[in-house]
């Protein structure tokens, strides 16, 4: 799904709020599980979105506003909720089956970015967008490694 016409510090505003609607959606998680090894995982996830959210707020800082301002004839959305219902996300879910739905919304905020960058008219956008979907993709990839070593726990 797609709306027309936003700015690209509002759709960077944007992925910032699906990025805290994940991190909630993890500590709510947390807080109703007793496994030692799950309430790790989701607490280290908890704290990659807010590392993510972070890291948007600060790309929006250091670029320029002529291209802060720039509209964007093509703005995807998605909804968490959706994504939560799709991935058959529950409170019962094993480790295995946490880092599935993490690596499902990764994809999903990394299909986001992409598809705002191959649409963007500008070439400055486009490389904002695309060293956004850069950084979530080295995010997701170093998810995997710590994810493998917490295994060895």
């Amino acid at each position: 799904m797609h709306t027309c016409c936003r700015q690209v510090k509002d759709f960077l505003d944007y992925g910032r709020s699906l990025h805290g609607e994940i991190q909630a959606f993890y500590d709510n998680l947390n807080e109703h599980t007793d496994k030692e090894r799950l309430k790790m995982l989701l607490g280290y996830l908890s704290r990659h979105e807010q590392r993510m959210e972070e890291s948007l707020l600060r790309f929006e800082q250091v670029t320029r506003k002529e291209i802060l301002d720039v509209w964007l004839s093509h703005a995807p959305r998605v909804s968490i909720q959706d994504m939560i219902g799709q991935c058959g996300a529950t409170e019962g879910m094993g480790l295995d089956e946490m880092v599935d739905v993490a690596l499902k919304f990764d994809a999903a905020m990394i299909k986001l970015y992409r598809d705002v960058a191959e649409h963007a008219a500008d070439a400055r956008v486009k490389g904002v967008f695309q060293n956004i979907v850069g950084m979530e993709e080295s995010d997701a990839n170093k998810l995997l490694c710590d994810v493998s070593a917490m295994r060895e726990m």
